[in-house]
């Protein structure tokens, strides 16, 4: 049972890819001494902890990001952060549109491409849809969300769906999703 989702598209999913941007593209505090351990071969070129980033839109706060740890590679132009959230809010009356979080994010500056890993959770309180998994990748280029084939998903939409499975695929271009391996779920009314 694979193929695209008969639901709207989470909104949600739009934001995490805005909100991977403006991590891009934000300027960080000042560096930390409570900092990410570090390898034995790579040094981080700055330290930052309790990151807090206020997005608006039309004089609207739009997006909150923030996290609790995070380090810049300046050769690789890479920036790996420890416990990622984020709220996005609905501009019109100030309520919030959509949530997310991940244990880990490293993003890369040059492409725009993401890494999440640990516990990731996004939700859209707008499409009341909820994703949950242990790691997915977001391709700027082609505006993709993907999870690894070994990866499980577990989807959640307005207590009515709730639906697992292996190889999650967002296309937010074409506004659709699909989990295209090991199909399982229940429908409740």
């Amino acid at each position: 049972m694979s193929g695209s989702n008969t639901l709207p598209f989470p909104q949600s999913i739009r934001a995490l890819g805005i909100l991977i941007i403006a991590l891009l593209t934000s300027s960080c505090a000042q560096p930390s001494e409570d900092a990410l351990p570090v390898t034995d071969t790579e040094v981080p070129d700055a330290r930052f902890a309790n990151l807090t980033r206020l997005e608006y839109r039309d004089g609207a706060l739009s997006m909150r990001i923030s996290a609790k740890k995070a380090e810049w590679f300046e050769s690789d132009r890479r920036l790996r952060i420890e416990g990622l959230e984020f709220t996005t809010y609905r501009t019109a009356d100030g309520s919030v549109a959509a949530t997310g979080r991940a244990d880990l994010a490293i993003l890369y500056e040059s492409s725009g491409d993401a890494e999440f890993s640990g516990y990731i959770q996004v939700r859209s309180l707008e499409d009341d849809v909820t994703f949950e998994t242990d790691r997915i990748n977001y391709r700027r280029a082609l505006d993709t969300f993907e999870t690894p084939p070994e990866s499980e998903v577990l989807v959640k939409a307005r207590n009515q769906l709730i639906m697992s499975g292996r190889s999650l695929l967002f296309d937010a271009t074409r506004q659709y999703y699909e989990v295209r391996e090991g199909v399982k779920g229940s429908v409740y009314r």
